[in-house]
């Protein structure tokens, strides 16, 4: 962004030069975020588990055309952060297992729950194996179970193994589930703020709340705002909880607003500022152009959604045109 607003300072003759530029660290930035996003997805921290692992079942597909069969019971989710990340990497580094060594191309998963642990089992009808000599070979294989199990059983929960050579193999992931898990609460609807149709009619100047996590973001974006008589950025927030106060006590037009931050991330900040204020409109940013997370936005009530990286002339678009009255 700040390169940008740079460009719009540099000579007609010395244009085609910095747009080289720019293409070379648009398409580095894809690249990045493409890797990023298939070793740890955002929508496994903005969404949990479940849909992570929906995910990861698409992306089996397209990336080995590979089936995976989900099977989420009602309720089966856990939100310590930590056993989350490692639950999903354990399905992943299973699956991979499967894809390499069963000699299948189909794999299922089952996740439950009862009141003291989350369970899931992947399995398959592959070639199958003697679980002495899994754990004997492990370690130099490339499987990776060694660390999977370690991990479980240093976070109090295990991994059992069943197989036999000619019958599959039938993997469960046990993990502890912890009923008074920390978090920072969402507020409650106690601040009803003033009601939409009491408040003045936005006019002049369109009205802009920064929220993103990364100083460099909001000040990017604060810079090349500044270039635009008709726009003016009223406030900036660096967390969902802060945007929600700010979007109060200011009253924007327009929120562009990061999905992952912390303290409380874009997706609940938009769900409870639309819920309050519905006249402000809210353009989810993020790094990543998850289908996913765009959907999620829109159902949080957000106008639109786009990757960061992206032409700043679509965030001004997307400005200009939320600013219109629905």
């Amino acid at each position: 962004i700040n390169l940008e607003v740079l460009s719009l300072h540099v000579p007609q003759e010395q244009r085609d030069a910095v747009k080289s530029v720019l293409d070379l660290i648009a398409k580095s930035i894809q690249t990045s975020r493409s890797l990023t996003a298939e070793l740890s997805p955002p929508i496994l921290y903005e969404r949990g588990l479940a849909a992570a692992l929906e995910w990861l079942a698409r992306w089996m597909k397209e990336r080995f055309e590979f089936s995976v069969r989900l099977e989420i019971a009602p309720g089966a989710a856990i939100r310590q952060e930590n056993m989350v990340i490692l639950l999903f990497q354990a399905v992943r580094e299973l699956l991979f297992n499967t894809v390499k060594h069963a000699g299948v191309n189909a794999s299922h998963i089952r996740m439950d729950r009862d009141s003291d642990n989350l369970r899931i089992v992947v399995s398959d009808e592959g070639t199958g194996f003697s679980p002495e000599w899994l754990w004997k070979n492990a370690e130099g294989s490339g499987y990776g179970l060694i660390t999977i199990k370690e991990r479980l059983e240093l976070m109090g929960g295990r991994l059992e193994v069943e197989s036999a050579p000619g019958s599959g193999a039938r993997f469960t992931l046990i993990a502890p589930v912890r009923e008074k898990e920390g978090g920072v609460p969402a507020p409650t609807r106690a601040h009803e703020g003033i009601p939409a149709e009491n408040l003045p009619a936005p006019e002049g100047k369109i009205r802009v709340l920064l929220v993103d996590d990364h100083t460099v973001m909001r000040k990017g974006l604060s810079s090349l705002l500044s270039h635009y008589h008709d726009i003016e950025v009223v406030g900036e927030a660096e967390n969902g909880l802060a945007a929600i106060e700010k979007a109060r006590a200011l009253n924007p037009r327009v929120i562009l607003m990061d999905v992952n931050m912390p303290k409380m991330n874009g997706l609940e900040a938009t769900r409870i500022i639309k819920s309050e204020l519905p006249h402000i409109r809210i353009i989810g940013l993020s790094m990543y152009e998850e289908s996913d997370m765009a959907a999620a936005m829109a159902k949080a009530g957000a106008f639109a959604y786009l990757p960061k990286s992206g032409r700043t002339d679509a965030i001004l678009s997307a400005i200009y045109e939320g600013s219109q009255k629905e």
